[in-house]
């Protein structure tokens, strides 16, 4: 069983809480999904990338 919550980053001065590569390289935004399976903490971004992109081409 796991659970998910989707919180969001709440800046403190110039600091996120994760590091700004580490958010940069795996796409984090402001929405955010923490996910426990056992005992590992998974963290992925909501945000849907290109979400609309192909209508928006062919229009």
């Amino acid at each position: 069983m796991s659970t998910v919550i989707k919180p969001c980053f709440v800046r403190i001065g110039n600091s996120h809480g994760i590091p700004k590569v580490v958010r940069d390289q795996i796409g984090l935004t402001d929405a955010i999904e923490l996910e426990v399976q056992g005992n590992q903490l998974i963290v992925r971004s909501t945000s849907a990338p290109r979400v609309g992109w192909a209508e928006w081409m062919w229009e």
